[in-house]
């Protein structure tokens, strides 16, 4: 094997200029190859193993229980919609964010005291901080609980 050290390189490290690549470990259930018996080992108990986790709704298989709890979420509930345009949301910050993206171009006034503001989000807190409870759902333009 010859060896020498890159003149454009940092590393004082010889490299290899053999013409043969590096042996390669090949997955025998997929076209996948890798470079270490390591590498490969991980890819099949990634990819390759028996799935301990899985999705009672559409079968999907999982060996983590962290990414089958992930999973898990894409098929829980949506109470959340949307006043605007329908879209619903598992959560309700999410739902608040949409909509401040929908109203993000529009006046921001009290619906109380007629006070603007540059931002959803800052009439929010003025509405919360500053009226009483009764007045609190309506904010802006809409209804936000």
């Amino acid at each position: 094997m010859e060896e020498t050290n890159c003149p454009t390189s940092t590393s004082q490290e010889p490299i290899s200029t053999d013409p043969e690549p590096a042996t390669l470990h090949q997955c025998d259930r997929c076209p996948a190859s890798f470079r270490s018996a390591g590498l490969l080992a991980r890819h099949v108990g990634r990819l390759h193993a028996q799935k301990r986790y899985n999705c009672g709704h559409c079968g999907a298989g999982f060996n983590s229980p962290k990414n089958f709890s992930l999973h898990r979420a894409i098929h829980a509930p949506k109470p959340f919609k949307c006043p605007k345009c329908s879209v619903v949301f598992r959560r309700h910050a999410t739902l608040v964010g949409h909509i401040e993206r929908h109203y993000a171009s529009e006046d921001h006034t009290c619906a109380v005291c007629d006070r603007e503001f540059g931002s959803l989000e800052e009439l929010k807190a003025h509405v919360y901080e500053g009226h009483e409870e009764g007045n609190r759902r309506q904010v802006g333009k809409i209804n936000v609980v």
